[in-house]
């Protein structure tokens, strides 16, 4: 009984073993690495292998993207949206719709889409800056829809200046092209300061208009000698605060009073 056992399983291994060694002499009849380039298909064909998908590389991308280190804006990315680095407001002092966003910009530096609140004449913001001794250049990208009003905003920074509490006027800058990314054309804005601010400034952007206006790159740094562009350009006009603009700094003050206690002052931390 034991051999008829053995027997029985000869037979039946037999036929296996015929079917692998007859699959593996086909293969070799077939011309090198055939076979592992096909690609099997679903319906049991088989196609072209197409071209393998390129190798990832490595790319540099720069911490503050293509702005200066040298920025002494308090938060040039919009990362503190919190009422001190940035403070977002309406008129009556409510708290105005703001939006961070990661789209493309000019210089590569995230976007602040700042929209005029539903009956209201305006929508405000104000950005924190370090000020220093000497000559400074003050700049910031602003875009709109394409389409859309692109000068119904207005820019400044302020602050205490050696001529006093004062303002200057952020202006478009002809000497950049405007850029058009995504359906948003963004306008460099800029001022040149003979001299620049005493301990902390504020960029206000106001924006005017209903559709929204978007914010990039805030920049205030120390400008160079050897910079001859902004040598031969003549430095800003200081003008007094607007009313709208005192109200705007009393209301801010008091905010901050009430948040770290102690009395306000005028600019100088």
């Amino acid at each position: 009984m034991h051999s008829n056992w053995k027997h029985r399983s000869c037979s039946i291994l037999s036929p296996i073993s015929a079917l692998v060694i007859a699959v593996v002499m086909i293969g070799c009849h077939q011309p090198p690495g055939q076979l592992a380039d096909a690609a099997v298909t679903v319906d049991g064909g088989s196609d072209a292998a197409t071209e393998p998908p390129p190798l990832r590389s490595l790319t540099r991308r720069e911490l503050f993207a293509q702005t200066p280190v040298e920025n002494r804006f308090f938060d040039p990315t919009f990362s503190q949206i919190d009422g001190i680095a940035w403070s977002p407001f309406s008129p009556t002092y409510g708290l105005c719709p703001v939006t961070r966003l990661h789209q493309r910009t000019p210089l590569g530096q995230p976007a602040l889409r700042l929209e005029r609140p539903v009956g209201q004449a305006t929508g405000q913001v104000v950005g924190m800056a370090k000020g220093a001794a000497g000559p400074m250049e003050v700049s910031v990208w602003l875009g709109r829809f394409v389409g859309t009003n692109v000068v119904a905003l207005r820019v400044s920074l302020y602050g205490l200046f050696v001529v006093g509490d004062s303002a200057v006027n952020l202006e478009a800058d002809p000497s950049r092209e405007p850029v058009v990314l995504d359906g948003v054309t963004w306008v460099y804005h800029s001022a040149f300061l003979a001299d620049g601010p005493v301990s902390w400034a504020y960029l206000y952007v106001i924006n005017q208009d209903a559709a929204p206006l978007f914010i990039s790159a805030p920049v205030l740094m120390r400008v160079s000698a050897e910079n001859r562009r902004l040598r031969s350009r003549l430095p800003a006009d200081h003008r007094p605060l607007l009313p709208g603009e005192q109200a705007t700094w009393r209301d801010w003050q008091r905010r901050l009073q009430d948040r770290f206690g102690g009395a306000p002052r005028p600019f100088v931390w």
